[in-house]
């Protein structure tokens, strides 16, 4: 009898979460790199943050190269604004919303803040968006 009210309960526990975050601090490079996740045939949203040790200049200029599952890589380029900060040297951007990838599978995504010393790392959120929009 315990056990049938207890499995109802580990079911629930195994629901995949509505959201990856990771933070990765650059590499010598000056690229920090991620994987994501989009194996589900779910709509996604994807937001990226930049950590700054000191107020960065008037504008970032941020370059990602994603690689798809079938490695296709495609680049996206980025503009940071100081409207996009938030508290304590935080600039953040929402890239997408509501999208679904060119094709379901494990992505890799790099991330490179082109002449900028003062960043220290950065993150990407990826939400998985239910079939009505909500997450």
């Amino acid at each position: 009898m315990a056990a049938a009210a207890i499995l109802p309960l580990l079911a629930l526990s195994c629901k995949r979460p509505a959201s990856d975050e990771s933070f990765v601090f650059f590499d010598a490079d000056g690229y920090a790199n991620f994987t994501l996740d989009m194996t589900d045939s779910l709509d996604y949203s994807l937001q990226l943050y930049i950590y700054a040790d000191a107020s960065p200049k008037d504008t970032l200029a941020v370059q990602i190269d994603y690689l798809s599952p079938s490695e296709v890589v495609y680049r996206e380029d980025v503009v940071l604004t100081m409207a996009d900060a938030s508290t304590g040297g935080v600039l953040t951007r929402v890239l997408r919303s509501g999208f679904r990838p060119v094709v379901y599978g494990i992505w890799k995504a790099s991330v490179f803040v082109k002449g900028e010393s003062s960043v220290n790392g950065a993150g990407l959120r990826l939400y998985r968006d239910k079939k009505d929009g909500s997450r």
